[in-house]
């Protein structure tokens, strides 16, 4: 009886830990102070965007840029044979959940 009663105890307290820790799962909140962190952040992001709709991405490239406190970073990819341009925004040392991101079209892109 006492070992069925630390077993279960031992199980309810595994999966209660489970269980807590997927719920933060979604949590993505990451401090973004460098270009490089923005970039790595911007990339994830865009992988993520392409995976969500079933399609793959390559030729990732990147360029970043700092204008005092500001972190840019514009980047290019391909999917489906289609240019993108990928471009992330976000003040130095802000949070992810701060940071903006677009992707569109090479051709759609004005700038």
């Amino acid at each position: 009886m006492k070992a069925t009663l630390v077993k279960n105890t031992y199980l309810i307290f595994i999966c209660t830990l489970f269980m807590s820790c997927a719920g933060n799962a979604n949590i993505e909140e990451v401090p973004l102070a460098t270009p490089e962190a923005l970039q790595q952040w911007c990339k994830s992001k865009t992988i993520k965007y392409f995976k969500d709709k079933s399609k793959a991405i390559h030729n990732w490239s990147a360029l970043w840029k700092r204008q005092a406190k500001l972190l840019d970073v514009k980047a290019s990819v391909v999917s489906e044979n289609i240019n993108y341009t990928v471009k992330c925004r976000v003040q130095q040392g802000e949070s992810s959940k701060k940071a903006i991101i677009s992707i569109s079209a090479a051709s759609d892109d004005t700038e």
